[in-house]
């Protein structure tokens, strides 16, 4: 006979526990959301120091190695190699001036010695003064002439006087044209002399600078080559260390099977709830209520378990996130010491005298310092080409004096041609006379033209000659002229260049620090929150507690029903059990509760597949 049950009772909360749990999913979730904020925003943080990184690797590679349209034009290989070139393009300009030598050549052969122009020039003015005595003796002969020959000889006495004004008009242009060509025949060897002290500047310039310039870029590149080595190095060590959060982007998604696992608990136990709620001890039968309690006591075992395996899972992911993001943590603080020596190197900051390291600073100070100097040369030497182009005064001075010389003893010429017919005309009225005198009036004023035409001629391919040397040279100094200046634009263009990329670089491996910093400010934020998500197995431990003191008094209630009705174990024979199948969704759960209960001995527990396998 079944007896009844007025005197046991099971008095427990269980939603209490169900809110425990309810606690740890929107902990978890919580936690496990912020973890998938944090990433996208930590990959964001790595892709910005990476892209910090490259973009300081770009500025000392070559232009064709690395394609980046932000230091586009600002490689500093690229811009050395433009201040390079126009400096040698300077150099090879210098160095080439077979034109100028020419020019040189011409001047100097010119003055060099009496067979020049200038030379029989004087050497003619010198002869003609015997003309001009020849011409002076005539004159005396004319008046002797015309004192014999009485009346018919008096015009020979106008004659005479003609002869001697003309010859001295002829004196004084001579003299002045000999002046002039003096004057001219300095200029030129003044202009040479200028020429040839041009030419050795340069020359000086070209060799003295360009060893210089060649042992100061060697350096420079090297030393380029050995930052661009030191910042893959650094980029290398950058990846490395951020190679966990791809593997953390995997262990997030525990979260999901974690948070089913929990709603499944939860259903569990809420099912464990209706089940104590429905337990009246006063109406039901011992039979009845040792069913109750062995479903009670299956599930409260099953539940523990359960509880204990979430436990496990969260705990076993919370270690794996944070042994990565301390180990990330660690290497990023190692890095953010390399960085910061790689700041100070950056930045200027002077290297102990044993470092072979150079600040960016110091692998400019000399290439710096010599394009200063450089174009100062360069500017002295365009001032000096200004400075003879535009000294020609006295050059065309002295050859528009000569021209007028030369116009006037062409008059002074025609004039003595005059005056020999006039002397021919008046000798034919003069009877019974030699004509030995006429004739020695007609050489004596021959000679005179001729030498006269011998010098304009001589004197007007030397003007020639000079003009046309004078001026290829000023076209060539015009041309070397506009040469220095567009060289010394494009150098000082070039050096403000190289100073922008040495800000550039200082700029960004000022970034680059910043990137790192805010990579590790982020890492410490999940750490927080990993260490307070971490107190969780408190609440867990708790509810396992929880369970194992209930199933405990289920036990001990089920001995006294037992006891009551004379038996030695009870086998519940209601579904309740298979009810519970539908509420494992994964294969930890299934695999657990066939473990546990013999009623799920044939349960189909799906594929191992690792904790993330979801039905």
């Amino acid at each position: 006979m079944e007896t009844s049950t007025s005197d046991y009772e099971l008095n427990y909360d269980l939603k209490s526990q169900i809110n425990i749990l309810e606690t740890m999913i929107a902990r978890t979730e919580e936690f496990y959301g912020f973890i998938s904020d944090e990433l996208p925003k930590i990959e964001a943080e790595i892709d910005d120091t990476i892209e910090e990184t490259e973009l300081l690797i770009s500025y000392f590679t070559d232009a064709e190695e690395k394609d980046n349209e932000i230091t586009e034009g600002f490689q500093i290989l690229e811009v050395l190699e433009t201040l390079e070139s126009k400096i040698n393009r300077v150099y090879d300009s210098l160095s080439a001036r077979e034109d100028i030598f020419k020019v040189l050549e011409s001047f100097v052969n010119d003055s060099d010695n009496e067979t020049t122009d200038f030379g029989k020039i004087l050497t003619l003015i010198d002869e003609l003064r015997q003309t001009l005595k020849k011409l002076n003796n005539l004159s005396i002969n004319a008046i002797i002439f015309s004192v014999k020959s009485d009346q018919e000889g008096a015009a020979f006495r106008v004659i005479s006087d003609e002869i001697n004004d003309l010859s001295s008009q002829i004196q004084e242009e001579y003299e002045t044209i000999k002046d002039k060509i003096i004057k001219l025949k300095d200029w030129n060897d003044q202009f040479a002399d200028e020429l040839e002290q041009l030419i050795k500047t340069e020359t000086r310039i070209s060799n003295e600078y360009q060893v210089e310039i060649k042992k100061i870029f060697s350096e420079v590149l090297e030393s380029l080559q050995t930052t661009s080595n030191i910042l893959k190095d650094f980029m290398g060590h950058v990846q490395q260390a951020v190679e966990p959060v791809y593997d953390i982007l995997v262990l997030v998604q525990n979260q999901d099977i974690i948070r089913q696992n929990l709603e499944n608990l939860i259903e569990i136990l809420t099912t464990l709830k209706d089940e104590l709620n429905d337990i009246n001890l006063k109406q039901m039968k011992p039979k009845e209520m040792l069913d109750r309690l062995v479903f009670i006591i299956n599930t409260t075992q099953l539940s523990q378990r359960l509880m204990d395996n979430i436990l496990q899972q969260l705990n076993e992911s919370l270690f794996d996130i944070k042994n990565k993001f301390l180990e990330m943590k660690n290497d990023l603080l190692e890095i953010e010491e390399e960085g910061a020596h790689l700041t100070d190197f950056f930045a200027g900051t002077t290297q102990n005298e044993n470092s072979k390291l150079t600040s960016v600073d110091l692998i400019y100070q000399e290439l710096v310092e010599f394009v200063p100097g450089l174009i100062e040369q360069l500017d002295e030497l365009e001032d000096k080409y200004q400075e003879i182009i535009t000294a020609n005064d006295q050059f065309y001075d002295n050859i528009e004096g000569l021209q007028t010389g030369f116009a006037e003893i062409d008059k002074i010429a025609d004039r003595f041609k005059k005056v020999e017919v006039l002397a021919k005309i008046e000798f034919t009225r003069v009877s019974n006379q030699d004509d030995s005198f006429i004739k020695n009036i007609e050489e004596a004023i021959e000679n005179f033209i001729n030498s006269s035409q011998e010098n304009q001629k001589l004197y007007f391919e030397l003007k020639d000659k000079l003009i046309a040397d004078y001026q290829e040279f000023v076209e060539l100094a015009e041309a070397n002229q506009t040469e220095i200046e567009n060289s010394s634009e494009i150098i000082s263009d070039s050096e403000e260049k190289l100073l922008l990329t040495k800000k550039m670089v200082k700029d960004a491996i000022q970034g680059l620090h910043g990137s790192v910093d805010n990579l590790i400010s982020e890492i410490l934020t999940v750490n927080q929150q990993l260490d307070e998500v971490q107190k969780l197995e408190n609440k867990g431990d708790t509810v396992i507690q929880f369970l194992a003191e209930l199933e405990e008094e289920s036990m001990a209630l089920k001995e006294k029903y037992l006891d009551k009705l004379g038996e030695e174990e009870w086998e519940e024979n209601n579904q309740r059990l298979k009810s519970l199948e539908e509420k494992f969704t994964s294969y930890i759960e299934r695999k657990t509760a066939q473990e546990e209960i013999n009623d799920f001995e044939d349960i189909d527990t799906g594929s191992e597949g690792g904790e993330l396998t979801l039905f």
